[in-house]
């Protein structure tokens, strides 16, 4: 398979017609292991069918730069 052996984080793959979660999906089927990283804790892990090399988690992430420049 293509991405066996490697992992993959995907951050806002919750929303069950969003371009994150098919491209979890995709790379699953290619071998990798996926984690979904969302805001929403409880989509993420909706998300994340039985089954599937998939595991989900909430988190919410904000690069340091943003928050310099809001701070300034």
């Amino acid at each position: 398979m293509l991405l066996d052996g490697k992992t993959a984080v995907i951050s806002g793959a919750a929303s069950p017609r969003g371009i994150g979660l098919a491209t979890a999906r995709l790379f699953a089927e290619h071998g990798a292991r996926i984690a979904i990283l969302d805001l929403e804790e409880a989509a993420a892990r909706a998300a994340a069918k039985p089954g599937e090399r998939i595991l989900a988690f909430g988190s919410f992430f904000v690069a340091t730069a943003v928050l310099e420049r809001a701070s300034a």
